[in-house]
């Protein structure tokens, strides 16, 4: 005698009282509706394990996203606070979003060369201006100690910048 499922025991029970009261005839059809039960019992098993492993996996997935939505916050915060730090006149609103930010660290960043290129320029033309000068110089600290000698000077006086250089002027 076969192992039949519990549906198909009943079922067949329900309709000729006992299973020894099932024709001969039809065994094979019944064996045949059953490995049909046990083929759908498998495949639900199979499709219950299948949607408890993604939803293990969603849940984790979403877990990973809440944390990186928290970092990202915080680096967009952080962002804000350094805008505000570098540019104290740029307004921030709470929520703009990170390529605002980072276009606003861009001009920030444009201002800050457009200045720096300006102040070297500068730095040159005075250079330039001393050095062609018919005049000697000495640069000294606040105490007097010599840190730079100009070319003129050591073409007028013989002294070289190294005799110079960390002495009391």
């Amino acid at each position: 005698m076969i192992v039949l499922s519990r549906l198909l025991k009943r079922q067949l029970k329900k309709s000729f009282g006992s299973l020894d009261e099932v024709p001969d005839e039809i065994w094979p059809f019944v064996k045949a509706v059953n490995q049909s039960y046990e083929h759908y019992e498998s495949d639900r098993q199979l499709l219950e394990r299948t949607m408890e492993i993604s939803s293990k996996e969603l849940t984790e997935s979403n877990r990973k996203l809440v944390e990186d939505v928290k970092k990202d916050r915080l680096l967009i915060d952080t962002l804000k606070d350094t805008v505000i730090s570098v540019s104290p006149d740029v307004q921030m609103k709470d929520d703009e979003d990170l390529l605002v930010i980072v276009d606003i660290l861009k001009s920030e960043i444009f201002k800050r060369q457009v200045a720096e290129k300006a102040i070297t320029e500068s730095e040159e033309l005075y250079r330039g201006i001393i050095e062609n000068m018919e005049l000697g110089m000495l640069q000294t600290e606040t105490n007097h100690t010599v840190i730079k000698v100009f070319d003129q000077f050591t073409k007028m006086t013989g002294w070289t910048a190294k005799d110079l250089v960390g002495k009391n002027a």
